[in-house]
């Protein structure tokens, strides 16, 4: 029996593939249908099918023909289907021995024959073990058995597992683009994947993240790091940085501050995983520049950003233009970290000029004239700025970076707030520096889609997701703990007892939740009230809930890693006739967080309204992103937007990106 039709079928992974009757036929006989019988439920199969059809639904279907037809053979088939397996992938799917056959034809060189007899074998001793649920490792543990039994001892040395297979392994190590060190990083994340998910998360949250009920960010450092924090510089200033066996002195000169900033990120890196930001950088460091001309100052700016390119991971610097008022009584550390009651509003000049040279610096790019990646910047553009001299070319070199492609972040915090941090951790914290130790987001379209339009099923469902992420957080928090009596995270440890430690619940794809829940995305008036009781509700829980120890859960957009793809590529695979994508989009993603479809036919400043109604409830913080339109646009046009943002609209964080939210 040959191809029928032209009809897709979509695979667990996502993936698309022409429907073929004989896949059934196979299918049957692998589970012990008779020939005969196979044929017969294959062909009533392909009258049922229809474009866009799961792999699920094809065998849920092939199962019902069966019942039909001979029920005796539908147990069988049904028990045939009944063992899962926990892939590699991280993803949840029907065990199937042909995979087995092609991956050690592929990852040893085996003849098909020997190859399909060995995976015969295999399968037998994985059903005779009666598990629900098998794992990859397993899978391949037992296979390797299965060689050496027939004496295949090199198939078996290409075959096991270093963390991941052989052949993958070897992909990494001849295909990376980039240095030996990111080689060694990307082994070492998958080994500690797969440890987080088979040794340290509980089954249920294990599967809920493989399955896509959500995503674990950071899940490599899941079991040994936290997430992201925001530095106080003071403490450094007045005593060091003890990085290791080895203490540095309070620094004495302007480019010693800059030293010590740098050595505090680096000595970071061993406590924390995603981001770390210095907070009021040009300010701390505005007593070091007390005597220095102006062209001093810049190479000192130059030489920060240099520094802090080449450190790798993702850091930030927050700038002032000069000393806010919110800092003005405060004491000033001075070189050699003394501290005699001057404050820091006796150094604005100063804080003024730094803060200038770090953006010209950015504005100029590295010494080839390209664009610095790395540190990001977060510019805080508050009112009481307004008037000062300079402040104008200070705010058009911010934005002459970001119209180049710097992905800058701009604030506007309200009169007299002074609290701690970046995108992630400025809002509702309590200390001067702050701390995300992790964050769990939640897949929304999902919860649409199970809940088949009942609005007290989704919101059900919500609250079961939502308490889910929870624990994972709750284990975290419990995870670095121990981590810190043990001496394991130096840097967090010595800000343990003063920093804002927060738990953050994050959520993507609420535009297609409302438009597959409602048939409206978040743009349409009547799709808007429905989306403030789910952000409404989330709080509600997220905040009734006890602290987790000295950590308080908070709900939170985070932006550091995408799972807005992976998600929907989930559900694209599980979910395939529901899944609600807006019109035109090509690529299989979600909106992520609360941002408005980035294409959707609305004014600019509405999409921005609408959005900032979110950031109000996100106390772990939100940013919205604006798409350019233009390859380079007008930077004054740049200039006046920020200006109206942080005049008339809730946005809290934003930032100019030529990249849209699925590109």
């Amino acid at each position: 029996m040959g191809v029928t039709s032209r009809i897709k079928v979509v695979k667990a992974s996502g993936e698309m593939e022409v429907f073929d009757p004989n896949m059934v036929t196979s299918d049957c006989l692998d589970a012990g249908v008779d020939f005969w019988t196979a044929v017969e439920v294959a062909q009533e199969v392909a009258k049922r099918i229809r474009d866009g059809i799961s792999t699920r639904e094809i065998q849920q279907e092939t199962l019902r023909v069966l019942y039909a037809l001979n029920p005796e053979a539908a147990e069988r088939y049904k028990r045939y289907h009944s063992m899962y397996v926990r892939t590699s992938r991280n993803t949840i799917e029907a065990f199937d021995r042909k995979k087995i056959v092609e991956s050690l034809i592929l990852e040893t060189s085996l003849p098909r024959e020997i190859a399909e007899n060995i995976a015969r074998e295999a399968e037998g001793e994985l059903r005779r073990l009666k598990l629900e649920f098998i794992s990859a490792p397993l899978i391949r543990e037992v296979v390797n058995v299965k060689l050496l039994e027939h004496g295949f001892e090199e198939a078996r040395a290409n075959y096991t597992r270093l963390g991941m297979p052989v052949y993958d392994a070897s992909r990494l190590v001849d295909g990376m683009a980039g240095d030996a060190e990111q080689v060694h990083r990307s082994m070492a994340a998958n080994v500690l994947k797969e440890y987080v998910l088979l040794k340290v998360l509980p089954l249920a949250l294990a599967d809920a993240h493989m399955k896509g009920d959500l995503h674990i960010h950071a899940l490599d450092s899941f079991a040994t790091k936290a997430s992201s924090f925001v530095h106080d510089l003071r403490p450094f200033l007045i005593a060091g940085v003890r990085d290791g066996g080895v203490a540095t002195p309070p620094p004495e000169s302007a480019v010693e501050a800059v030293l010590t900033a740098v050595n505090l990120l680096r000595h970071g890196a061993g406590s924390f995983s995603t981001s770390q930001c210095l907070e009021h950088l040009n300010v701390y460091l505005a007593p070091y520049l007390r005597g220095l001309e102006e062209g001093e100052v810049e190479r000192l700016a130059r030489m920060l950003l240099y520094q802090l390119a080449q450190l790798g991971g993702r850091c930030e610097v927050c700038l002032e233009y000069g000393v806010p008022s919110s800092m003005s009584s405060m004491e000033a550390v001075l070189p050699g970290g003394e501290m005699d009651g001057t404050t820091y509003s006796e150094f604005e000049e100063e804080a003024c000029s730094l803060a200038t040279a770090i953006a010209r610096s950015f504005a100029s790019g590295d010494y080839l004239g390209r664009p610095f990646a790395s540190p990001g910047v977060h510019f805080r553009l508050r009112e009481e700025y307004e008037g000062k001299e300079g402040y104008l070319s200070f705010l058009e070199l911010a934005h002459t970076a970001a119209a180049s492609g710097a992905e800058h972040l701009f604030s506007a915090p309200p009169p007299g707030e002074s609290a701690a941090g970046s995108h992630i951790l400025e809002e509702g914290t309590k200390g001067p520096t702050a701390g995300m130790l992790q964050v769990v987001t939640l897949n929304l379209p999902r919860i649409a889609y199970q809940s088949d339009g009942s609005d007290r099923r989704l919101f059900e469902l919500l609250e079961e997701r939502v308490k889910l992420s929870m624990e994972a957080l709750a284990l975290k928090r419990e995870l670095l703990s121990r981590r810190v009596a043990a001496g394991m995270l130096p840097v967090l440890e010595e800000c343990y007892g003063s920093a804002s430690l927060l738990l953050g619940v994050g959520y993507v794809g609420l535009n297609e939740m409302l438009l597959a829940h409602l048939g409206a995305e978040l743009h349409r008036e009547e799709a808007m009230g429905f989306a403030k009781r789910v952000m409404g509700h989330m709080r509600g829980i997220v905040e009734q809930a006890a602290p987790a120890g000295e950590a308080e859960f908070v709900l939170v957009q985070a932006t550091e890693e995408a799972p807005h793809r992976r998600l929907a590529r989930l559900d694209h695979g599980i979910f395939a006739h529901r899944i609600a994508l807006p019109p035109g989009r090509e690529e299989v993603c979600y909106t992520p967080a609360s941002w408005v479809r980035e294409d959707a036919e609305l004014p600019l400043a509405r999409r921005l309204e609408i959005e900032g109604e979110f950031h109000a409830l996100c106390r772990g913080g939100a940013v919205s992103v604006i798409t350019l339109r233009e390859e380079m646009p007008e930077v004054p046009a740049l200039m006046e937007l920020s200006r109206r943002i942080s005049r008339s609209s809730r946005v809290r964080f934003w930032k100019f990106s030529g990249r849209g939210g699925c590109s």
